[in-house]
């Protein structure tokens, strides 16, 4: 958690994604997690571990 308060003033980008260290995501993946923060009333998603 330090390294994540540490780092988030640096970012720029309007998306940040957040994983485990174990898991890997694909294009795909990125493309479906983003496409709902296309309704403004989102300001979070998760997804579930296949």
């Amino acid at each position: 958690m330090a390294a994540i308060k540490r780092v988030m003033p640096e970012l720029t980008n309007d998306i940040i994604v957040f994983t485990d260290a174990n898991t890997y995501l694909n294009k795909a993946a990125i493309k479906e997690l983003v496409k709902h923060y296309q309704h403004p009333k989102v300001g979070a998603v998760a997804g579930e571990k296949k």
